[in-house]
């Protein structure tokens, strides 16, 4: 019996899965640090709006 490997094996989807979290854990983070910035900016251009 000849069986052609189709697809991928639960251990390998598992594996790229728990890569994915990792990466998004790392990621997540950074860009909260970047939306409060682009708030800061905003507000210190606002300011000089104003002034």
């Amino acid at each position: 019996m000849d069986k052609k490997s189709d697809g991928f094996t639960l251990v390998e989807l598992i594996i790229v899965i728990a890569i994915l979290g990792i990466i998004a854990a790392i990621a997540i983070p950074k860009l909260a640090g970047f939306k409060s910035k682009a708030k800061e900016s905003v507000c210190a251009a606002n300011l000089k709006t104003v002034e």
